[in-house]
Protein backbone atom coordinates (compact mmCIF):
# COMPACT_ATOMS: atom_id res chain seq x y z
CA UNK A 1 0.00 0.00 0.00
CA UNK A 2 1.52 3.11 -0.92
CA UNK A 3 2.33 5.93 1.98
CA UNK A 4 -0.30 8.51 2.99
CA UNK A 5 1.77 10.15 5.34
CA UNK A 6 4.20 12.77 4.55
CA UNK A 7 7.29 12.93 6.22
CA UNK A 8 7.80 15.68 8.32
CA UNK A 9 9.99 18.64 6.90
CA UNK A 10 11.49 19.52 10.51
CA UNK A 11 13.25 23.04 9.29
CA UNK A 12 9.72 24.04 7.99
CA UNK A 13 8.01 23.12 11.30
CA UNK A 14 10.98 25.31 13.03
CA UNK A 15 10.16 28.03 10.89
CA UNK A 16 6.00 27.87 11.55
CA UNK A 17 7.33 27.48 15.38
CA UNK A 18 9.55 30.44 14.89
CA UNK A 19 6.56 32.88 13.34
CA UNK A 20 4.24 31.26 16.26
CA UNK A 21 6.46 32.34 19.11
CA UNK A 22 7.01 35.38 18.44
CA UNK A 23 4.42 37.89 18.94
CA UNK A 24 5.44 40.14 15.79
CA UNK A 25 7.77 39.19 13.12
CA UNK A 26 11.00 40.37 14.63
CA UNK A 27 14.31 38.23 14.62
CA UNK A 28 15.29 36.15 17.25
CA UNK A 29 18.02 37.28 19.44
CA UNK A 30 19.18 36.39 22.91
CA UNK A 31 17.67 38.99 24.92
CA UNK A 32 14.33 37.72 23.60
CA UNK A 33 15.21 34.39 24.55
CA UNK A 34 16.51 35.03 27.84
CA UNK A 35 13.56 37.48 28.66
CA UNK A 36 11.11 34.65 27.80
CA UNK A 37 13.49 31.86 29.57
CA UNK A 38 13.02 33.79 32.80
CA UNK A 39 9.10 34.61 32.43
CA UNK A 40 8.76 30.61 31.75
CA UNK A 41 10.21 30.11 35.80
CA UNK A 42 9.02 33.38 37.38
CA UNK A 43 5.49 33.49 39.11
CA UNK A 44 3.06 35.39 36.92
CA UNK A 45 2.00 37.22 40.06
CA UNK A 46 5.01 38.34 41.59
CA UNK A 47 5.94 42.18 41.70
CA UNK A 48 8.63 42.14 43.56
CA UNK A 49 11.57 44.95 42.24
CA UNK A 50 15.17 44.32 41.92
CA UNK A 51 17.08 44.96 44.84
CA UNK A 52 20.54 46.04 44.28
CA UNK A 53 22.10 45.01 47.37
CA UNK A 54 20.64 41.79 47.51
CA UNK A 55 22.80 41.57 44.27
CA UNK A 56 25.99 42.60 45.84
CA UNK A 57 25.41 40.45 48.88
CA UNK A 58 24.60 36.81 46.50
CA UNK A 59 27.86 38.44 44.00
CA UNK A 60 30.02 38.13 47.51
CA UNK A 61 28.57 34.84 48.45
CA UNK A 62 29.25 33.08 45.19
CA UNK A 63 32.87 34.49 44.60
CA UNK A 64 33.58 34.07 47.95
CA UNK A 65 32.07 29.90 48.42
CA UNK A 66 31.75 29.23 44.69
CA UNK A 67 33.75 30.45 42.16
CA UNK A 68 35.09 34.10 41.05
CA UNK A 69 34.94 33.43 37.58
CA UNK A 70 31.18 34.42 37.95
CA UNK A 71 29.98 38.03 38.45
CA UNK A 72 26.42 38.19 39.33
CA UNK A 73 24.73 41.36 37.54
CA UNK A 74 20.91 41.45 37.94
CA UNK A 75 18.39 39.79 39.95
CA UNK A 76 15.64 38.50 37.39
CA UNK A 77 12.96 37.72 40.18
CA UNK A 78 11.40 34.37 41.92
CA UNK A 79 10.96 31.55 40.36
CA UNK A 80 9.29 28.44 41.41
CA UNK A 81 11.40 27.18 43.91
CA UNK A 82 13.45 30.24 44.14
CA UNK A 83 15.78 33.39 43.49
CA UNK A 84 16.86 33.92 40.17
CA UNK A 85 20.25 36.00 39.53
CA UNK A 86 21.41 36.57 36.32
CA UNK A 87 25.21 35.94 36.49
CA UNK A 88 28.25 36.54 33.59
CA UNK A 89 31.76 35.35 33.19
CA UNK A 90 35.04 37.16 31.63
CA UNK A 91 33.97 35.76 28.51
CA UNK A 92 30.32 37.61 28.17
CA UNK A 93 28.71 34.05 28.28
CA UNK A 94 25.45 33.70 30.67
CA UNK A 95 24.53 31.72 33.43
CA UNK A 96 21.58 31.69 35.87
CA UNK A 97 22.21 31.74 39.35
CA UNK A 98 19.57 30.26 41.60
CA UNK A 99 19.44 30.64 45.59
CA UNK A 100 16.81 28.11 47.50
CA UNK A 101 16.25 28.54 50.72
CA UNK A 102 15.16 25.49 52.71
CA UNK A 103 14.07 24.51 56.35
CA UNK A 104 17.43 22.58 57.99
CA UNK A 105 15.47 21.83 61.49
CA UNK A 106 14.96 18.81 59.62
CA UNK A 107 18.17 17.58 59.69
CA UNK A 108 18.39 16.83 55.89
CA UNK A 109 21.09 18.27 54.60
CA UNK A 110 22.23 14.95 53.46
CA UNK A 111 19.30 13.97 51.51
CA UNK A 112 20.20 17.62 49.75
CA UNK A 113 23.62 16.78 48.91
CA UNK A 114 22.19 13.46 47.58
CA UNK A 115 19.87 15.01 45.27
CA UNK A 116 22.38 17.66 43.98
CA UNK A 117 24.73 14.97 43.51
CA UNK A 118 21.67 13.15 41.50
CA UNK A 119 22.01 16.13 38.93
CA UNK A 120 25.60 16.63 38.92
CA UNK A 121 25.69 12.65 37.95
CA UNK A 122 23.32 13.33 35.36
CA UNK A 123 24.90 16.59 34.30
CA UNK A 124 28.26 14.29 33.75
CA UNK A 125 26.81 11.37 32.52
CA UNK A 126 27.58 10.91 28.43
CA UNK A 127 23.96 8.82 28.20
CA UNK A 128 21.82 11.61 30.19
CA UNK A 129 23.59 14.66 29.79
CA UNK A 130 21.89 15.96 26.08
CA UNK A 131 18.70 15.67 28.22
CA UNK A 132 19.64 17.60 31.16
CA UNK A 133 20.31 21.11 31.70
CA UNK A 134 23.34 21.01 33.53
CA UNK A 135 24.35 22.05 37.14
CA UNK A 136 27.55 23.30 36.42
CA UNK A 137 28.37 24.44 40.64
CA UNK A 138 26.15 23.91 43.65
CA UNK A 139 26.94 24.50 47.24
CA UNK A 140 24.46 24.39 50.36
CA UNK A 141 25.68 27.83 52.53
CA UNK A 142 23.87 27.79 56.16
CA UNK A 143 20.05 26.81 55.25
CA UNK A 144 20.58 28.39 51.22
CA UNK A 145 21.47 26.16 48.24
CA UNK A 146 23.25 27.92 45.34
CA UNK A 147 23.50 26.38 42.04
CA UNK A 148 24.55 27.57 38.77
CA UNK A 149 23.16 26.60 35.17
CA UNK A 150 23.82 28.27 31.67
CA UNK A 151 21.00 30.53 30.44
CA UNK A 152 19.19 27.36 28.92
CA UNK A 153 18.04 29.04 25.12
CA UNK A 154 14.29 27.89 24.80
CA UNK A 155 10.82 27.66 26.95
CA UNK A 156 9.48 25.37 29.34
CA UNK A 157 6.49 23.10 27.53
CA UNK A 158 4.10 25.26 29.77
CA UNK A 159 4.95 28.02 27.88
CA UNK A 160 5.49 26.16 24.63
CA UNK A 161 2.18 25.14 24.48
CA UNK A 162 1.31 29.08 24.05
CA UNK A 163 2.79 29.73 21.01
CA UNK A 164 2.07 26.23 19.66
CA UNK A 165 -2.00 27.17 19.82
CA UNK A 166 -1.17 29.66 17.83
CA UNK A 167 -0.54 27.12 14.77
CA UNK A 168 -2.81 25.61 12.44
CA UNK A 169 -4.29 22.45 13.93
CA UNK A 170 -1.80 20.20 11.15
CA UNK A 171 1.56 22.24 12.17
CA UNK A 172 0.33 21.79 15.94
CA UNK A 173 0.37 18.30 15.55
CA UNK A 174 3.40 17.81 13.73
CA UNK A 175 4.98 19.28 16.21
CA UNK A 176 3.25 17.53 18.82
CA UNK A 177 3.87 14.58 17.59
CA UNK A 178 7.50 15.29 17.31
CA UNK A 179 7.84 16.69 21.26
CA UNK A 180 5.95 13.48 22.07
CA UNK A 181 8.75 11.10 21.10
CA UNK A 182 11.33 13.28 22.10
CA UNK A 183 10.31 13.68 25.39
CA UNK A 184 9.64 9.82 25.34
CA UNK A 185 12.94 9.31 24.48
CA UNK A 186 14.32 11.67 27.04
CA UNK A 187 12.92 10.32 30.24
CA UNK A 188 13.60 6.77 28.78
CA UNK A 189 17.44 7.35 28.85
CA UNK A 190 17.63 9.01 32.71
CA UNK A 191 14.87 5.55 33.86
CA UNK A 192 17.52 3.46 31.80
CA UNK A 193 20.46 5.52 34.18
CA UNK A 194 18.49 4.34 36.96
CA UNK A 195 17.21 7.73 38.02
CA UNK A 196 13.57 8.89 38.96
CA UNK A 197 12.67 12.19 37.91
CA UNK A 198 9.82 12.46 40.59
CA UNK A 199 8.60 16.28 40.32
CA UNK A 200 7.74 15.89 36.27
CA UNK A 201 5.32 18.42 35.17
CA UNK A 202 4.90 21.22 32.51
CA UNK A 203 7.57 23.62 34.00
CA UNK A 204 10.15 20.65 34.56
CA UNK A 205 10.25 19.62 30.87
CA UNK A 206 12.38 22.21 28.48
CA UNK A 207 12.09 22.16 24.83
CA UNK A 208 14.88 24.13 23.35
CA UNK A 209 15.03 26.75 20.52
CA UNK A 210 18.22 25.59 19.06
CA UNK A 211 18.74 22.26 17.18
CA UNK A 212 21.22 19.77 17.94
CA UNK A 213 23.57 17.27 16.45
CA UNK A 214 23.29 13.69 17.23
CA UNK A 215 25.51 11.42 15.51
CA UNK A 216 26.30 13.39 12.40
CA UNK A 217 22.25 14.59 12.09
CA UNK A 218 20.52 18.03 13.17
CA UNK A 219 17.26 17.82 14.74
CA UNK A 220 14.90 20.39 15.98
CA UNK A 221 13.26 20.71 19.53
CA UNK A 222 15.33 18.83 21.82
CA UNK A 223 14.27 18.21 25.35
CA UNK A 224 15.84 18.52 28.33
CA UNK A 225 14.62 18.18 31.92
CA UNK A 226 15.20 19.90 34.97
CA UNK A 227 14.24 20.32 39.12
CA UNK A 228 14.70 16.57 39.54
CA UNK A 229 15.08 17.27 43.40
CA UNK A 230 15.05 20.21 44.83
CA UNK A 231 11.52 21.14 43.27
CA UNK A 232 10.16 18.55 44.76
CA UNK A 233 10.26 19.71 48.85
CA UNK A 234 12.45 18.73 51.28
CA UNK A 235 11.34 15.96 54.06
CA UNK A 236 12.41 12.75 55.63
CA UNK A 237 16.11 11.68 55.94
CA UNK A 238 18.88 9.37 54.62
CA UNK A 239 19.42 6.79 56.94
CA UNK A 240 22.23 4.61 56.77
CA UNK A 241 24.04 6.75 54.38
CA UNK A 242 27.19 7.67 56.69
CA UNK A 243 29.23 4.82 55.88
CA UNK A 244 29.61 5.53 52.32
CA UNK A 245 32.17 8.11 51.07
CA UNK A 246 33.87 9.48 47.80
CA UNK A 247 30.79 10.37 46.50
CA UNK A 248 31.22 13.05 44.61
CA UNK A 249 28.51 13.21 41.35
CA UNK A 250 31.39 13.08 39.27
CA UNK A 251 30.43 10.68 36.60
CA UNK A 252 33.66 10.44 35.23
CA UNK A 253 36.03 9.55 38.17
CA UNK A 254 37.25 5.73 38.77
CA UNK A 255 34.26 3.52 40.02
CA UNK A 256 32.27 6.27 40.52
CA UNK A 257 29.05 4.56 39.46
CA UNK A 258 29.56 2.12 41.58
CA UNK A 259 30.14 4.37 45.04
CA UNK A 260 26.56 6.18 43.48
CA UNK A 261 24.86 3.05 43.05
CA UNK A 262 25.68 1.81 46.62
CA UNK A 263 25.08 5.12 47.85
CA UNK A 264 21.65 5.51 45.98
CA UNK A 265 20.58 1.65 47.48
CA UNK A 266 21.12 3.25 50.88
CA UNK A 267 19.39 6.96 49.96
CA UNK A 268 15.87 6.15 49.73
CA UNK A 269 14.40 8.87 47.59
CA UNK A 270 11.71 10.19 49.85
CA UNK A 271 9.58 12.70 48.02
CA UNK A 272 6.57 10.63 47.15
CA UNK A 273 6.63 10.59 50.38
CA UNK A 274 5.90 14.30 51.52
CA UNK A 275 3.37 16.42 52.67
CA UNK A 276 3.20 18.23 49.03
CA UNK A 277 2.40 15.34 47.45
CA UNK A 278 0.09 13.86 50.28
CA UNK A 279 -1.74 16.85 50.39
CA UNK A 280 -2.59 16.71 46.63
CA UNK A 281 -4.49 13.53 46.85
CA UNK A 282 -7.94 12.74 46.97
CA UNK A 283 -9.25 9.90 49.38
CA UNK A 284 -7.63 8.05 51.97
CA UNK A 285 -4.75 6.74 49.59
CA UNK A 286 -1.61 7.65 47.86
CA UNK A 287 -2.02 8.37 44.29
CA UNK A 288 -3.07 5.09 42.31
CA UNK A 289 -2.91 2.56 45.56
CA UNK A 290 0.41 3.78 46.53
CA UNK A 291 -0.06 3.43 50.47
CA UNK A 292 2.25 4.41 53.02
CA UNK A 293 1.84 0.81 54.35
CA UNK A 294 3.12 0.15 51.19
CA UNK A 295 6.42 2.73 50.46
CA UNK A 296 7.31 1.64 54.12
CA UNK A 297 7.97 -2.06 53.06
CA UNK A 298 9.60 -1.50 49.85
CA UNK A 299 13.91 -1.65 49.83
CA UNK A 300 15.62 0.95 47.41
CA UNK A 301 15.24 -0.71 43.84
CA UNK A 302 11.50 -1.74 44.71
CA UNK A 303 11.20 2.11 45.28
CA UNK A 304 12.74 2.97 42.72
CA UNK A 305 11.03 0.95 40.59
CA UNK A 306 7.50 2.59 41.91
CA UNK A 307 9.27 5.82 41.23
CA UNK A 308 9.66 5.30 37.73
CA UNK A 309 6.13 4.22 37.37
CA UNK A 310 4.87 7.35 39.03
CA UNK A 311 7.40 9.21 36.34
CA UNK A 312 5.67 7.50 33.74
CA UNK A 313 1.68 8.07 35.00
CA UNK A 314 2.86 12.34 35.09
CA UNK A 315 4.51 12.13 32.15
CA UNK A 316 2.06 10.69 30.38
CA UNK A 317 -1.06 13.19 31.83
CA UNK A 318 1.36 15.74 30.40
CA UNK A 319 1.23 14.72 27.04
CA UNK A 320 -2.52 13.43 26.83
CA UNK A 321 -2.93 17.37 27.72
CA UNK A 322 -0.50 18.59 24.62
CA UNK A 323 -2.42 16.34 22.05
CA UNK A 324 -6.04 17.37 23.82
CA UNK A 325 -5.39 20.91 23.77
CA UNK A 326 -8.78 22.46 23.68
CA UNK A 327 -9.88 20.26 27.24
CA UNK A 328 -9.06 21.11 30.41
CA UNK A 329 -7.52 18.21 31.91
CA UNK A 330 -7.22 19.16 35.66
CA UNK A 331 -3.50 18.37 37.27
CA UNK A 332 -2.94 21.57 39.24
CA UNK A 333 -3.74 19.67 42.74
CA UNK A 334 -1.59 16.77 41.58
CA UNK A 335 -1.31 14.16 39.83
CA UNK A 336 -3.79 11.25 41.31
CA UNK A 337 -6.62 8.73 40.90
CA UNK A 338 -8.92 11.85 40.01
CA UNK A 339 -7.00 13.27 36.64
CA UNK A 340 -6.86 9.23 35.89
CA UNK A 341 -10.79 9.09 36.06
CA UNK A 342 -11.19 12.27 34.05
CA UNK A 343 -8.91 11.42 30.95
CA UNK A 344 -10.35 7.41 31.28
CA UNK A 345 -13.79 9.69 31.10
CA UNK A 346 -12.03 11.83 28.02
CA UNK A 347 -11.62 8.50 25.68
CA UNK A 348 -15.29 6.84 26.58
CA UNK A 349 -16.35 10.47 25.84
CA UNK A 350 -14.47 11.44 22.38
CA UNK A 351 -13.66 8.11 21.15
CA UNK A 352 -15.23 5.69 19.36
CA UNK A 353 -14.05 2.03 17.82
CA UNK A 354 -14.83 1.21 14.47
CA UNK A 355 -13.55 -2.08 12.69
CA UNK A 356 -11.52 -1.79 9.85
CA UNK A 357 -10.93 -4.37 6.53
CA UNK A 358 -8.25 -5.97 8.77
CA UNK A 359 -10.66 -6.52 11.28
CA UNK A 360 -8.60 -4.50 13.60
CA UNK A 361 -9.96 -1.75 15.82
CA UNK A 362 -9.00 1.93 15.61
CA UNK A 363 -9.37 4.95 17.39
CA UNK A 364 -11.03 7.98 16.09
CA UNK A 365 -11.57 11.26 17.80
CA UNK A 366 -14.25 13.83 17.06
CA UNK A 367 -13.12 16.90 15.35
CA UNK A 368 -14.65 19.01 17.40
CA UNK A 369 -12.51 18.03 19.75
CA UNK A 370 -9.29 18.92 18.62
CA UNK A 371 -10.29 21.52 15.73
CA UNK A 372 -9.23 18.85 12.98
CA UNK A 373 -11.52 17.48 10.23
CA UNK A 374 -8.86 15.72 8.81
CA UNK A 375 -9.62 11.80 8.99
CA UNK A 376 -6.31 10.98 8.97
CA UNK A 377 -4.62 13.26 11.19
CA UNK A 378 -7.86 12.42 13.62
CA UNK A 379 -6.78 8.77 13.76
CA UNK A 380 -2.94 9.55 14.11
CA UNK A 381 -4.18 11.40 17.56
CA UNK A 382 -6.44 8.66 18.54
CA UNK A 383 -3.85 6.57 18.12
CA UNK A 384 -1.37 8.21 19.60
CA UNK A 385 -3.60 8.86 23.04
CA UNK A 386 -4.46 4.79 22.49
CA UNK A 387 -0.84 3.92 23.31
CA UNK A 388 0.05 6.85 25.35
CA UNK A 389 -3.67 5.83 28.27
CA UNK A 390 -3.34 2.55 28.21
CA UNK A 391 0.31 2.06 28.69
CA UNK A 392 0.84 5.24 31.25
CA UNK A 393 -2.36 6.27 32.27
CA UNK A 394 -3.13 2.61 34.53
CA UNK A 395 -2.53 1.64 37.69
CA UNK A 396 0.55 1.22 38.81
CA UNK A 397 1.27 -2.83 37.71
CA UNK A 398 0.15 -2.18 33.96
CA UNK A 399 2.16 0.86 33.33
CA UNK A 400 4.75 0.14 30.88
CA UNK A 401 7.98 1.97 30.42
CA UNK A 402 8.78 5.11 27.84
CA UNK A 403 10.91 3.32 26.02
CA UNK A 404 7.98 0.71 25.55
CA UNK A 405 5.31 3.49 25.21
CA UNK A 406 8.08 5.19 22.50
CA UNK A 407 8.38 2.12 20.73
CA UNK A 408 4.37 1.59 19.68
CA UNK A 409 4.58 4.76 18.69
CA UNK A 410 7.34 4.23 16.34
CA UNK A 411 5.87 0.90 15.04
CA UNK A 412 2.68 3.00 14.84
CA UNK A 413 4.01 5.61 12.36
CA UNK A 414 6.20 3.27 10.20
CA UNK A 415 3.45 0.69 9.93
CA UNK A 416 -0.28 2.24 9.85
CA UNK A 417 -0.84 2.08 6.58
CA UNK A 418 -0.27 -1.32 5.98
CA UNK A 419 -1.72 -2.43 9.50
CA UNK A 420 -5.00 -0.84 9.18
Amino acid sequence: MSQKHNTININKISSALLTARLASAKQLDVNTLLTENIKSTQNPNNTQTINDSDTYEINQIVNNNISSKYHITKYLGKGVNGRLYLAKDSKGRLYICKKITVNTQNNNNKQIEFELNILNYLSNNHATSEYINPCLEHKIIGNQIFTIFPVFNGYSLSNMQNYLAKLNPTDYYKIVFYLVKNILQGMATIHGSNIAHQNINANSILVSSESRNQTGIQYDLPIKFTDFGLGCGHSGSSDGIDGIDGIDGNANSANSFDKFDKFASFAKFTKVKSDNYLNKCTGSQLPLTITPKLLSTLDSSGYLKLSKKWDVFCLGCELVKLLLPNVTIPTENGYNENVRSIIQALMKQYFQLTPSKNTETRPKLYANVVGVENDELKADIGAYLDIIIKNMITKSEARDKCQYVLDKLIVYEKYKDEAF
